[in-house]
């Protein structure tokens, strides 16, 4: 990996850190969290990284129906619906994604042959 790449990637790790301090607490996450994390994961495909399977996929997106109240004259009843994703679900992906970042950034380039070790 050239040198000018560390901070693309360093970038990534960063935005993805600040995923995991700052996502809502409950079960559900709004969707609007979703394109900024595949963001954060655009840094690191253009790095050539195949990072597909940390990806929120879209048939994770559920859609919540919330009953906002009942109209007793129409006897209709209004809802209103927003797409999540179940945090658990998010919290995989991203600790996976995560995980691997930590990987290659603390591992040195390994020199050919046989090494003699130090004491």
């Amino acid at each position: 990996m050239k040198e000018f790449d560390f901070d693309k990637l360093r970038r990534a790790q960063a935005r993805l850190l600040s995923h995991r301090q700052n996502l809502p607490e409950g079960f559900y996450v709004p969707e609007a969290y979703v394109p900024e994390y595949h963001g954060a994961l655009k840094h690191l495909e253009d790095l050539d990284l195949d990072v597909d399977e940390f990806k929120i996929p879209e048939d994770a997106i559920l859609i919540l129906k919330q009953s906002l109240g009942f109209n007793m004259d129409t006897g209709q009843e209004h809802y209103s619906t927003r797409r999540v994703v179940e945090r658990s679900f998010f919290m995989i992906k991203l600790d996976a994604v995560l995980n691997y970042l930590g990987l290659l950034l603390r591992e040195e380039p390994r020199k050919p042959g046989f090494q003699k070790e130090m004491r």
